[in-house]
């Protein structure tokens, strides 16, 4: 109705069949978005990012690397990109190594343009059929620090991104990494839902969902390194609460739905 003032922000549908109708007005009520970090989240990233971090960091170090300082390096805040969180343990340790050949060793490890590599050995949290019960009552967006050709592989390798109908990655940001709120605040932007929920694993993630406005939640996975520490530090930062299984959350939609 472009041409008629008083209308000019409307449109008209016509259902043609009565069991129609329901279908559009599913389509049309406001849903909430859930928005997904995918490090920790999504995937159990146990044996692909951390190995990497760890066998990237014993490269240049020449000394092991133990776990728990990776975690406790991560609750520091700030390093939510693991090639500089590498690069900081590496320099913590009392050794250096050049950045570019810091990423390029730690991407051999991690992930070889498709080739195998530790993100082979992920494996998810939230399934297929976790995300097919969540998107009858939500629509669902990811917000990760990944770049985008890593992100898009583990999802299409789970088959979970059809799932998804927004994406924020690596590239998208500008450079303004987490705990900046400018990924979310582009989602914000882009996908104008009335409530907006955010599950991240780290310090970064609970700050940037508390600095743009949306329900932030801490996800710890089952088996985590220093986990009542990290979810302490979770909720001191702001998180609203600590999700400790998938299924808490499908519990929550139902008992609101």
């Amino acid at each position: 109705f472009k041409g008629i003032n008083s209308l000019k922000n409307c449109f008209r549908i016509t259902s043609p069949k009565l069991e129609d109708v329901e279908k559009i007005i599913n389509l049309v009520v406001p849903k909430p978005l859930f928005v997904f970090d995918l490090d920790g989240v999504v995937f159990d990233v146990k044996d692909s990012y951390r190995l990497a971090i760890k066998k990237t960091f014993e490269h240049f170090a020449k000394i092991p690397c133990d776990e728990k300082e990776i975690q406790l390096a991560k609750n520091k805040g700030g390093l939510s990109n693991d090639w500089d969180l590498t690069a900081y343990l590496i320099e913590k340790s009392g050794r250096k190594a050049d950045y570019n050949e810091l990423v390029e060793v730690f991407q051999n490890y991690f992930y070889r343009e498709g080739k195998g590599g530790f993100i082979d050995n992920e494996k998810l949290v939230f399934d297929a059929e976790f995300f097919e019960k969540l998107t009858k009552f939500a629509d669902c967006a990811v917000f990760t620090g990944r770049p985008r050709a890593e992100a898009f592989y583990s999802l299409e390798k789970f088959n979970i991104k059809k799932y998804f109908s927004y994406f924020v990655c690596n590239e998208d940001v500008e450079g303004n990494y987490k705990p900046s709120p400018y990924g979310l605040n582009k989602i914000k932007q882009h996908c104008p839902h009335k409530e907006i929920l955010y599950f991240g694993d780290t310090i970064d993630d609970i700050i940037a969902g508390k600095s743009a406005g949306v329900k932030t939640f801490g996800v710890i996975l089952p088996g985590a390194v220093a986990a009542d520490i990290t979810s302490g530090l979770l909720i001191e930062q702001g998180a609203f609460e600590i999700i400790k299984n998938k299924n808490d959350i499908l519990e929550k939609i139902y008992a609101n739905s």
